[in-house]
């Protein structure tokens, strides 16, 4: 559930790595919502949420070397998961919520890898 918030923020770490810029606009869709519980959203939220600051601190302390953002996705893929998940205060459930979202990462990772 927060595939979008944090590959916010590894988007960001990559375009500083390669001197972009991001800007945002206002939005081109508007998404109807389907009826659902948000006392469930929240509950499924809360590792994302508790995880977040731990996150960023640790992507920002990552170096890229890549030239592209192919390369420093994939470089990104490695690096991640060997810094956050070597923390052994992590609690099992945060661990499995980060693999999750780690496995997540080496999916779309491999289909950049097959697009030109």
């Amino acid at each position: 559930r927060y595939d979008d918030i944090w590959g916010s923020y590894i988007l960001k770490h990559v375009a500083d790595h390669l001197g972009d810029s991001i800007a945002f606009g206002e939005p081109v869709v508007k998404q109807e919502r389907n009826p659902h519980n948000y006392w469930r959203d929240l509950d499924m939220e809360r590792y994302g949420h508790a995880l977040t600051l731990r996150f960023v601190e640790t992507l920002a302390s990552l170096s890229l070397s890549g030239t592209d953002y192919k390369t420093c996705y994939a470089e990104l893929t490695e690096k991640l998961p060997n810094a956050l998940l070597a923390d052994e205060k992590l609690k099992d459930d945060e661990r499995a919520f980060l693999e999750g979202y780690f496995t997540g990462m080496r999916i779309w990772r491999d289909v950049f890898a097959i697009l030109p």
